[in-house]
């Protein structure tokens, strides 16, 4: 078996003793030796690093990057822990090529589709680990380490969230963390020096962390909030961009079918079909960020901050019902199950392989509830929530150099499991206030530490409460949110409200693939079926009800930009 690197205008750095590297995204050394290798860079880095510590060297780094390592007796390609930056790979009887272009990996052998990634996709709203929509085409995974030695393949990984299983330690307390986010935003500072510093900013709590740890350390952001200037969200993230003293942009693709589908017609264009097109309100605001300030920025958000600080929230978006029936349930994955939900999704009987898909389900760990629900939720957490706001990740590296979406820095991440403040010891689910108030304990009491100014803007949560509220008290703040909430019952319009123009823009493109009747697309999904029932519903507002239609959408305008450009 031969292996082929096809990465149009990226070349290899060459080093002493026949070490070559080629990396691509950004990475950089971990807290514990940051002063120690700060002046080195890219490639620099990785073999000043490897000089020392050998293969080992991966566990010295962080950031959002695939590496690859060429030595005289083996070639090693990395991902990062949670599997951000992608590289695509294909094998065949010739050996095995990698590419940063999925189209690069296309041959004389015609694009197939992937009928039980697609199948697992509209159980879980994504694929699963390395598995991509078309056949025999991968990518990296999260923390995959794939060895080429001695002619053979292995496909391992240098890390798991199985290591974060661990006792917790006292000295890992709010001061503690307080000093930490501030190091991982000086350290960011320091070695990549950015011409601008954003952040998104909605009316709760995460993004205020990571705000007041900037404004802490005399950095003032952009705060950019998505969608209705109108929403709540956007209304109170003023009131805080206000208070900050900060500049603040409401960003939201307008309602109008002819945006809706140049933007997405622009995500597709960057062919990486683990990017759902509902992400479009997403990209189009990173996409006007990029034209008020400088590419070298970073830009930090609070992904995931609830689910590892609080549990995870039963919305069937990032966590589909079938996953989390499965999880009240304490039940097992039946066939009978994943046939209801792939009809319900048009997908034709003669496509379905009910025991392929159910062996590729079985390899997620979040299915295995013999270690108990909370080690499940821990998996599900790296498995689908990460790879969901992975989206949005992707995206903004396309436009903006440094993404940091800074609870997921794996230095922080590491001490949280460590720490009494993970999900670990909440309840989520409980309805009495009082209990309900530790969970809010690790962001308050932060913000407050950091950048006190802001304790008396309210957040956009039901009783509007502050964070000088929540000091003096459980039982005050929980009065305090009652008695607001009963005060101020005022509407607001949803962040993102999926309209009239999106349905018609749905409705428009599955009559295009029906009436494009020799695509394979044909053999997969019940076209008719899914344009007769979209014809029949009632306006169609959150993205978990429209997936069903447009996962056959993605499905093809990927294919085609993908088979045509190869």
């Amino acid at each position: 078996m031969t292996i082929i690197f096809n990465i149009p205008q990226k070349t290899f750095s060459v080093f002493p003793d026949g070490i070559e590297i080629l990396c691509e995204g950004y990475v950089l050394p971990r807290n514990s030796i940051f002063h120690e290798y700060a002046q080195y860079h890219d490639e620099r880095l990785i073999f000043e690093l490897f000089k020392t510590h050998s293969w080992d060297f991966i566990h010295q780094v962080k950031g959002v990057f695939w590496i690859i390592i060429k030595s005289p007796d083996k070639t090693v390609v990395y991902n990062d822990r949670l599997g951000l930056k992608k590289l695509f790979y294909r094998k065949d009887s010739e050996g095995i090529t990698f590419s940063n272009q999925i189209e690069k990996l296309l041959n004389s052998e015609s694009l197939k589709l992937d009928t039980s990634t697609l199948a697992i996709k509209t159980l879980l709203n994504r694929e699963i680990g390395s598995d991509t929509i078309f056949d025999n085409i991968h990518s990296t995974a999260a923390a995959s380490e794939l060895v080429f030695e001695n002619g053979k393949l292995h496909n391992g990984t240098y890390w798991s969230p199985d290591a974060l299983l661990q006792k917790t330690d006292e000295k890992y307390n709010i001061a503690y963390f307080e000093q930490l986010i501030k190091d991982n935003i000086q350290n960011l500072k320091q070695y990549f020096n950015p011409e601008d510093y954003s952040i998104t900013l909605t009316g709760g709590k995460d993004s205020r962390t990571g705000l007041c740890a900037l404004m802490n350390l005399g950095i003032k952001p952009i705060g950019v909030t998505y969608g209705d200037a109108a929403s709540k969200d956007a209304v109170f993230a003023k009131k805080v961009a206000k208070a900050a003293e900060i500049e603040h942009h409401v960003f939201a693709m307008p309602k109008e079918e002819k945006t809706i589908e140049q933007t997405i017609q622009q995500l597709v264009a960057h062919k990486n079909p683990t990017i759902n097109i509902h992400r479009a309100h997403r990209y189009f605001a990173f996409q006007q960020l990029g034209k008020i300030s400088s590419q070298k920025q970073l830009y930090m958000a609070g992904y995931m901050a609830g689910e590892l600080l609080m549990g995870i929230y039963y919305d069937d978006t990032v966590f589909p019902n079938f996953l989390t029936d499965i999880w009240e349930q304490k039940s097992t994955l039946t066939q009978e199950v994943i046939q209801s939900k792939l009809d319900a999704y048009f997908m034709k009987s003669e496509s379905k392989n009910l025991t392929e898909i159910k062996q590729k389900l079985q390899r997620l760990k979040t299915l295995d509830l013999s270690k108990g629900i909370y080690e499940a939720q821990l998996h599900g957490i790296f498995e689908l929530g990460i790879p969901h706001h992975g989206q949005d990740i992707f995206l903004s590296h396309t436009i903006l150099d440094y993404p940091y979406p800074f609870f997921l820095d794996i230095d922080f991440i590491d001490a949280l499991f460590q720490s009494k403040y993970s999900f670990k010891f909440t309840d989520n689910k409980t309805k009495n206030l009082v209990q309900r108030y530790k969970l809010y304990a690790f962001n308050l009491q932060l913000q407050h530490r950091l950048f006190p100014k802001l304790s008396k803007v309210p957040f956009a949560k039901k009783g509007n409460y502050t964070t000088k509220d929540y000091l003096r008290g459980s039982l005050i703040w929980s009065a305090v949110k009652v008695f607001n909430f009963t005060k101020d019952r005022k509407k607001y319009p949803p962040s993102f409200v999926y309209n009239q123009a999106y349905t018609n823009f749905v409705k428009k493109q599955l009559e295009i693939i029906q009436r494009d009747t020799q695509h394979n697309i044909h053999k997969i999904y019940d076209v008719a079926g899914a344009l007769k029932q979209l014809d029949q519903s009632a306006l169609l507002t959150q993205e978990k009800y429209w997936h069903r239609y447009t996962n056959i959408i993605s499905t093809y305008l990927y294919f085609n930009a993908i088979k045509h450009e190869g």
